[in-house]
Order: structure tokens, then C-alpha cells, then sequence
């Protein structure tokens, strides 16, 4: 059996913790993704994982370069791997999965390295167009088109907005994002407004639109994204109950 040896090492110690450069991840096609060259610190801050060659992850096939297990869904969310073998007898690779905490590893590789998200769509398994800038450990991560999460909301007390479908979520990354919001706001009489809060938060008060008149409004707002219970959310309250408040996700920012 031939192998290719590549070079990993251990991390330079003055280097920062989990660094990652490069990688950038573009949507192909509605079930490929192509992978540039770069370098990762692996989940546990001990190899230096090198990707050398621009990489297709193919949604069409289980194992390297391609889905993990199971079969390629509609609605779901996909993280995006780096992998690799300590002992050099396999090339690193990509692969997707469904897991925020660690993929399903193919034979011969045991390190891995959470590199990026991607959403596929409701009634088509097809990633969402989207834009990803960003380097180092920092993803602003901008949808094509936004992701609706509430339409004509009513509520007067602090209420709970699901972002699944909408923004990323990871126990492997801060589970406080900061995500950018599309608002449409509609009063009852002037001057009413509505505030939007972190999920689980006890405030009352946050980022607000207010209606200077009995017109519809519309902003956007930056709000933190919480994750509970394993669900990222927020909370919008109304300040009267005849209002009606509509949200959308144009984009977050998350943290690998």
C-alpha cells in the first residue's frame, strides 16, 4: 500500500489557542462545497492540521470529503470538518455532518477541527445561498436571502424567538452570537415600539424600534442569540398588544 506523508506537527507554543487561517468554504453547487487550502489547530489544541490542496466535499457520498453518515437532508444544519491521522497514514480531509460536537469519523482518522456551517433548504436538500467572510476564529456569516423567524408577532411580555434553521449552533463555539435582524414593526398608536432581548435573558429592556406614527416601521437590529437549552433564541416583547412585529435573520456571527 502506497501513502502520501504529509507534515503535521504540534502546535508553535506562542501561537494562539485553537488557530485557524485559511479554509474558506464556498457553495459549489446545491450539494457540493469547495474547501481552500489552509491550517487548523485540531478540537484539542495538539496537531496542527494542514489542508494543501483546494478540497470538494461531495453531499452525494459518506466518508472522506463527503457526509459523514446518512443521507443528505432538507431543513437541516451541517457543520464542516477538518480531519485527520496523527500517524500520517492518511492525507487530512473534510467532512459534513449533522453533529455540532464531533463528526462520524472514517477509518484512520481521529482529529478534527470544526471549520464552518452550512443550512440546507426547507423542501429541497440544497444549501442556502449565503456570503462568509472572516478569518482566524471569527465568521460573519450573511444568508442571500433572509430566514424568516416570526411573522406578526404579537406578544406584550418578553416572549422566546427559535432561531433554529437561522444560526449556527455549536457546544464547541460561544453560545452567545451576536445576530443581525431584518424588523418590521407595526403599532397601535404612535410612539409604541417593540424591543428585542438575548434569549433567557430577565431584562426588559434591549434594542429597540419605535413608530413615530400609525405606520409600519422597519430597521434592523443587532441582538445576542443565547442557546437554551441547546436552542438558539431571543425575545422580543411589544409595549401594546394590538402590535404586530415580524423578524427575519439577515445574518450572525459565530466563532469556530
Amino acid at each position: 500500500m502506497t501513502t502520501t506523508q504529509y507534515s503535521m506537527g504540534v502546535p508553535i507554543l506562542n501561537a494562539p489557542y485553537l488557530d485557524i487561517n485559511n479554509l474558506e468554504i464556498t457553495v459549489a453547487s446545491n450539494t457540493t462545497l469547495t474547501v481552500q487550502p489552509g491550517l487548523a489547530r485540531d478540537s484539542t489544541n495538539s496537531f496542527d492540521i494542514p489542508l494543501n490542496a483546494v478540497t470538494t466535499v461531495n453531499m452525494a457520498v459518506n466518508g472522506v470529503n463527503g457526509l459523514d453518515t446518512g443521507t443528505f437532508a432538507e431543513a437541516s444544519q451541517y457543520y464542516i470538518y477538518l480531519i485527520a491521522d496523527p500517524t500520517l497514514n492518511n492525507v487530512p480531509a473534510v467532512i459534513a455532518s449533522l453533529s455540532n460536537t464531533v463528526p462520524f469519523m472514517p477509518a484512520g482518522y481521529s482529529i478534527y477541527r470544526w471549520i464552518g456551517f452550512e443550512q440546507t433548504a426547507s423542501g429541497s436538500a440544497a444549501f442556502l445561498a449565503r456570503y462568509v467572510m472572516g478569518n482566524g476564529n471569527v465568521r460573519k456569516h450573511y444568508w442571500d436571502t433572509p430566514i424568516s423567524v416570526l411573522s406578526g408577532g404579537s406578544a406584550t411580555m418578553a416572549t422566546a424567538v427559535d432561531l433554529s434553521g437561522a444560526v449556527a449552533t455549536s457546544t464547541q463555539a460561544a453560545n452567545i452570537l451576536p445576530v443581525l435582524l431584518d424588523v418590521s414593526f407595526t403599532p397601535a398608536s404612535a410612539g409604541d415600539k417593540v424591543t428585542l432581548i438575548p434569549g433567557g435573558s430577565s431584562a426588559s429592556t434591549g434594542a429597540s424600534l419605535s413608530a413615530v406614527a400609525v405606520h409600519a416601521q422597519t430597521g434592523q437590529l443587532t441582538v445576542a442569540s443565547v442557546q437554551v437549552s441547546s436552542v438558539p433564541k431571543i425575545q422580543y416583547l411589544n409595549s401594546a398588544g394590538s402590535g404586530s412585529t415580524t423578524l427575519l435573520v439577515q445574518g450572525f456571527e459565530y466563532y469556530l
